[in-house]
């Protein structure tokens, strides 16, 4: 037999979750949605500890407080992760979810406006988090690789027409 067996006893049918075989399984689901709601305000999930839901529940258990929420205070400034410093421009044509690149402003501010299409900013010191404008630098990624040199004529004057 290369499947599990179903955990109830005397049924033998092949599990499909939570130990249960498809019978088993709907049935304690439609248990659990009929079943009682969480005791959280305005909360319509299932009821598992305590009368509350996992959300509800692990508030109580961190805060003393089924309904205390707790946000990291972001503010203006924020690490994403990768060592670059985001700040909040919700009207910024680039940003997500409300979130701009620190050195991508620095620049554009520097530039007196917005990056085109291939630019982006290189740091110097390979320190992402040090946005000064000594050290960023603009970098252009858009130029074609392995073509023909009269292919590349066109293509350098206008870079030379835009950066002059």
């Amino acid at each position: 037999m290369g499947y599990l067996v179903c955990s109830l006893e005397g049924c033998g049918g092949k599990t499909v979750g939570r130990g249960m075989c498809r019978k088993h399984y709907v049935a304690w689901y439609r248990r659990r949605e009929e079943g009682p709601r969480c005791k959280g305000k305005d909360c319509q999930h299932p009821a598992y500890t305590n009368g509350y839901c996992a959300k509800h529940y692990g508030r109580l258990k961190r805060y003393g407080d089924p309904e205390k929420r707790v946000r990291k205070p972001w503010g203006e400034k924020r690490d994403d992760g990768r060592g670059y410093i985001l700040i909040r421009r919700p009207d910024h044509p680039a940003q997500t979810r409300g979130w701009v690149p620190e050195h991508r402003v620095v620049m554009e501010e520097n530039l007196g406006r917005l990056l085109l299409p291939g630019e982006n900013i290189h740091h110097k010191n390979g320190n992402r988090s040090d946005n000064r404008i000594e050290n960023l630098e603009l970098w252009i990624t858009n130029q074609p690789a392995g073509q023909r040199l009269e292919d590349l004529l066109p293509w350098a004057r206008e870079m030379l027409e835009r950066y002059s």
